[in-house]
């Protein structure tokens, strides 16, 4: 399934970056600050989109693709394209310093959202994340 997807240099990228993702979540739920938990959830949900443009494609042409959504310009029913603005959302609302969200509820959508990628990563690549 690998070959029909994405190649084995946007295959490696994309696992490195869902473990990644993974070990930032893991160090947000361990930090105190709650400067540091939306530092590092912002970290785990970049890397996690970045996983997952890596597996479907050019990351750069997805990033625009998401953009031009997000402003109007297109439109996509597409399950993972969904995903990524979502992801692009959460974000947002979390790197907001004036965002009132509390660190379990930063930590739970974070884990949330880097588990969805994992899934996707693992399904596309065949090979765990």
């Amino acid at each position: 399934m690998v070959d029909l997807i994405c190649d084995e240099y946007r295959r490696a990228w994309a696992v490195r970056y869902s473990r990644e993702a993974g070990v930032d979540l893991a160090l947000a739920r361990q930090a105190v600050s709650i400067s540091s938990v939306r530092d590092l959830s912002t970290i785990a949900l970049r890397k996690a989109q970045l996983a997952i443009q890596y597996a479907l494609g050019q990351p750069e042409y997805l990033d625009v693709l998401v953009s031009e959504v997000l402003l109007g310009r297109t439109s996509s029913r597409e399950p993972l394209l969904s995903l990524l603005l979502k992801i692009r959302a959460a974000m947002r609302d979390i790197s907001d310093p004036q965002s009132l969200l509390n660190k379990e509820t930063i930590v739970a959508v974070t884990e949330t959202i880097v588990n969805a990628s994992t899934a996707v990563i693992e399904a596309i690549t065949g090979e765990e994340a």
